[in-house]
């Protein structure tokens, strides 16, 4: 073999390993199920095969908010998309953990969680479930993070990389049991001690 039929071998070679399936586009939705709503930046490449989209919510329930669609990609290979969340708090309850939850109709993984507010985070490797990949991302204030309060904010991300198209949803949960706010608490309070004075009244 000459030289110069070698090195355009060696060259065509590392282009074949080094490719990427690159994203065409992602369909998401925020499921009609009364928990949350969102809405989605545009899809961005930040790299060959590697790209990243917004997701903005507005939360108000603890059920569990949640988000589905597809991921094409223009052919079967290995890209990555990297989710950044900025969800706002409307429950009326302060966060001190949030749970995701990611499921895809094909195997996957997850790296690159990142979390404000000096949360830390453990992450469950994807497993095979019925006919469908599950991985969970668990976020937690403790021991040094500041809780989400009414109205603040929390923004994480993560990266899921997977092989060529898939179906794709994540269940993100608030939790663990509400506690009200002090505001709330005062009402409770309030309401606690009439129903006690009532009735006092009426055994006197």
């Amino acid at each position: 073999m000459k030289p110069g039929t070698f090195a355009v071998l060696v060259a065509f070679l590392a282009g074949v390993t080094a490719s990427h399936a690159n994203i065409t586009n992602t369909t998401f939705q925020a499921y009609n199920d009364g928990q949350m709503y969102c809405t989605f930046s545009n899809l961005t490449q930040i790299g060959p095969g590697a790209f990243e989209q917004g997701i903005h919510g507005d939360q108000w329930g603890f059920n569990g908010g949640t988000v589905r669609g597809d991921i094409q990609t223009d052919t079967p290979g290995d890209p990555s998309l990297t989710l950044l969340h900025s969800i706002n708090n409307d429950t009326g309850y302060t966060w001190t953990n949030y749970d995701v939850t990611i499921t895809m109709s094909q195997s996957f993984s997850l790296s690159g969680v990142t979390v404000d507010n000096g949360w830390s985070d453990v992450v469950t490797a994807p497993v095979l479930m019925g006919s469908s990949w599950v991985g969970y991302i668990d976020l937690y204030a403790a021991p040094y993070g500041t809780p989400v309060l009414v109205n603040g904010i929390l923004d994480f991300g993560y990266t899921m990389s997977f092989t060529g198209s898939v179906s794709f949803s994540e269940t993100l949960t608030p939790g663990p049991a509400p506690v009200p706010e002090p505001g709330v608490m005062a009402l409770l309070s309030l309401g606690a001690a009439g129903w006690s004075a009532r009735r006092r009244r009426k055994t006197v």
